[in-house]
Formats: C-alpha cells, sequence, structure tokens
C-alpha cells in the first residue's frame, strides 16, 4: 500500500467510529460500559468471521502471533473499551476521546525502543500540537462547568493506555504473522475481547441477550448498526493500515474522532464553538498538514 492509502484507510476508520461513538455513548447510558462492548463484539464477531470465510483463505499463525492477538483483543477491545464508554456517559465522546493525544508518547516509545522505529524532528512537532489538544478542551471543560472531574478523565485515561497495549500486541503479532489478512486477524482478536468479557462476569451474556430480545426494533437496528460500522469497519481498516504505517504517525491521524465528533456535538446543540474548541481544531488541521506534506 502506499502512504496515502495507508492513512487514507486510519482516517476513515476513525470516522467510522466517531460515527458510531454517539450511538455507543446513548445505549452505554440505558444500559452499561460492559453491555454495550458485549454487543459491539458479539456483532463484530460474526462479522468478521463472515467477511474472513467468504474473502480470505485460513492463515496459519504460530502461538506467538494467536497468543499477541488474544491478549490484544483482551486489553484493546475489552478492558479500554469499557473504561472509555464509562467516560462516553460523563464527559461524552468527543471530550473522552481527545485523551487519544497521549497515544502518541506511548507508541512512539515502543516503536523507538522496541521496533527501531525513528521519530523526526516533524513527526515529534505534529505529536506535541495534537498532545495540545487535549490541554484546550479539558481547560473548556473547566471553565464551563466549574470542575475538572477527574474520575471520569482517569476512566478515559486508561482506556487510552490500554488500547496502546492492544495496538502494540497486535503490531507485534503481524510481525510475527506477516501474512495473515485483516478479517482473520481481527476475528481472533474479538476472540480475546469476548473470553474477557467472560472472565469479569460469566452470567452477562445471559443478561445481554435478554436485554436485546426485550428491546424496540429501532433500538436494536441502531445497535447492530453501530456495532458493525464503529466496530467491524472500523477495526478492519485500522488493521490495515496499523499492519504498514509508522506507528507514531498513525497515533497522530487517531484524533480525527474527537475533533469530529466535538464539531458535530456543536452543530447538534445549535452553538457557536467555544474558542478553545476553534484553537483545538486549528491545532488539529496544522498537525494533519505538517504530517502529510513534510
Amino acid at each position: 500500500m502506499t502512504q496515502p492509502e495507508i492513512y487514507l484507510c486510519a482516517l476513515a476508520s476513525n470516522l467510522c467510529f466517531a460515527a458510531a461513538s454517539i450511538y455507543f455513548t446513548k445505549y452505554t447510558k440505558k444500559y452499561s460500559s460492559i453491555w454495550m462492548n458485549q454487543v459491539k463484539s458479539t456483532v463484530a464477531f460474526f462479522a468478521f468471521c463472515a467477511a474472513w470465510a467468504s474473502t480470505e483463505s485460513f492463515f496459519p499463525i504460530s502461538v506467538n502471533a494467536w497468543a499477541s492477538f488474544i491478549f490484544s483483543g483482551f486489553m484493546g477491545l475489552c478492558v479500554a473499551d469499557i473504561y472509555m464508554f464509562r467516560s462516553y456517559a460523563t464527559l461524552g465522546p468527543a471530550r473522552s476521546l481527545v485523551l487519544f493525544s497521549f497515544q502518541p508518547f506511548i507508541l512512539a516509545s515502543y516503536g523507538y525502543f522496541i521496533l527501531g522505529q525513528t521519530i523526526s524532528k516533524v513527526q515529534l512537532i505534529s505529536i506535541l500540537m495534537l498532545f495540545s489538544c487535549f490541554g484546550l478542551l479539558v481547560m473548556e471543560r473547566s471553565k464551563l462547568h466549574g470542575k475538572w472531574d477527574i474520575k471520569s478523565f482517569v476512566w478515559a485515561f486508561f482506556g487510552v493506555v490500554f488500547d496502546a497495549v492492544g495496538i502494540i500486541f497486535t503490531r507485534n503479532a503481524f510481525e510475527h504473522a506477516p501474512g495473515v489478512g485483516p478479517f482473520q486477524a481481527n476475528a481472533t482478536r474479538i476472540v480475546g475481547a469476548l473470553l474477557g468479557f467472560l472472565i469479569i462476569n460469566p452470567r452477562s451474556y445471559k443478561k445481554m441477550a435478554r436485554d436485546f430480545r426485550v428491546m424496540l426494533p429501532l433500538d436494536r437496528v441502531s445497535v447492530i448498526g453501530a456495532s458493525l460500522i464503529g466496530t467491524f469497519l472500523a477495526l478492519a481498516l485500522y488493521l490495515t493500515s496499523l499492519k504498514y504505517a509508522h506507528l507514531a504517525s498513525l497515533s497522530c491521524v487517531n484524533i480525527t474522532a474527537p475533533v469530529v465528533l466535538a464539531a458535530a456535538e456543536s452543530i447538534r446543540e445549535r452553538k457557536w464553538p467555544s474558542v478553545y474548541l476553534v484553537c483545538g481544531l486549528i491545532l488539529f488541521a496544522a498537525a494533519i498538514l505538517v504530517l502529510s506534506f513534510y
């Protein structure tokens, strides 16, 4: 894949997740973060298996690759998303996801020390600019609500850290099995997430099925649609880019989702965006331009 194609896949993945996050937040508030994560993982698992069976052949992978995929799914799609969805219910998806500004430092450190990837001065500048988006939106929340809401930010931060761990182990799995397809890789990762939910609460699947049966038809369609777009499609696109991309640069593109969600929130509430949000959008656009053309 060419560099533009790699980062276009990452951008499309983030936009899919941003759109689905609106519904993830709605049903997390109505049920729970574990319930919503179980539903999206279950729906995505069947979708990935169907896509794998119809478009890819089975690729034999080593025990190391298999274990890395399973553990990455447990950390990134189970533990990380539980914390992230908890913060969705209080901070909202835009403010929660903006904490992904921390992720470049985690992934860049792993890429530098473990994979031997270099970080140029231009990449470092773009990472720092995107990190500044976090500070601006935290200041915005403090000014508007008169409190920092540290607990919700801690939940979001844990989600970012565990998601970064999941990405690291996914990349490690691709190093051991470079020929594996994105659908097989994602189906294997989601097995790790589903096992994680079973460990956390063995009875949770029974509750999920019971709640799902009594949902209104529109709610059921919304949950399934959000799961397909925000998990199946988003992960398929993201793992395609993760297989080839520079980790620090890829993490910069991940800032797309919170910025888009913050703008969408202003449009939905029919309010002019705050100065903090405008400055954040300018920093984001400048960072992406620097990353793309220099």
